[in-house]
C-alpha cells in the first residue's frame, strides 16, 4: 500500500475495531483511514483517535431486508472511492459489501493486522451466498426430515 491511498474500515461488532484500525495505520501511515460506524455506537469516539475521518452510518444494524437503506450505504460508499475497503470479518454479507464497495482492493483485516484479500466481484460472491442459502436450505430439510420420520425408542423412565 502506498501513501496517500484512501482507506476504509467497516465496523463489526467487538473490542478489535480500535486495534485494526491502528494495525492498519501501523502498516501503511501515510492512507486516510476513514471508519464507518453505526450512530450512537461508542466505537466512533474510540475511532476518532486512530482514523483520520469517522463517517457514521444512517443505520445501527443493515439487513438485506431494507434495500432503500443498503443502497444509501453503498451508493455513498461508491461515491467516496475507496482504494482499499476492509472487513472485519470473513462472512459472506461483508464480502458482498466489500464487492459493491467499488474499492479497487477488498481485504478482510484482522486485529493483529494481517490482511487477507477477498477474491471475487459481486457475480461470484453473490454465488456464493446463493450456495450458502441452498445449503442451509438442505441441512435444515434434513434435520426435519431426521426428527419427523426417523423412529425413536423408548426406554424405561
Amino acid at each position: 500500500m502506498t501513501p496517500g491511498k484512501r482507506m476504509a474500515v467497516f465496523y463489526s461488532a467487538g473490542a478489535h475495531f480500535t486495534r485494526a484500525l491502528e494495525a492498519l495505520r501501523a502498516q501503511d501511515p501515510g492512507a486516510h483511514i476513514t471508519a464507518i460506524v453505526p450512530r450512537g455506537h461508542p466505537a466512533a469516539d474510540a475511532a476518532r483517535g486512530v482514523a483520520d475521518r469517522v463517517e457514521i452510518t444512517e443505520c445501527p444494524v443493515y439487513s438485506p431486508r431494507d434495500w432503500a437503506a443498503c443502497f444509501r450505504l453503498v451508493r455513498g460508499m461508491r461515491a467516496a472511492r475507496y482504494d482499499g475497503f476492509f472487513v472485519l470479518y470473513d462472512s459472506p454479507r461483508l464480502k458482498m459489501l466489500a464487492a459493491l464497495s467499488g474499492a479497487r482492493a477488498r481485504a478482510f483485516l484482522t486485529a493483529s493486522g494481517e490482511c487477507f484479500p477477498l477474491a471475487g466481484g459481486v457475480a461470484s460472491v453473490s454465488f456464493l451466498l446463493a450456495l450458502c442459502r441452498l445449503w442451509g436450505f438442505f441441512a435444515y430439510a434434513g434435520m426435519w426430515l431426521a426428527v419427523r420420520c426417523l423412529p425413536v425408542r423408548g426406554g424405561k423412565a
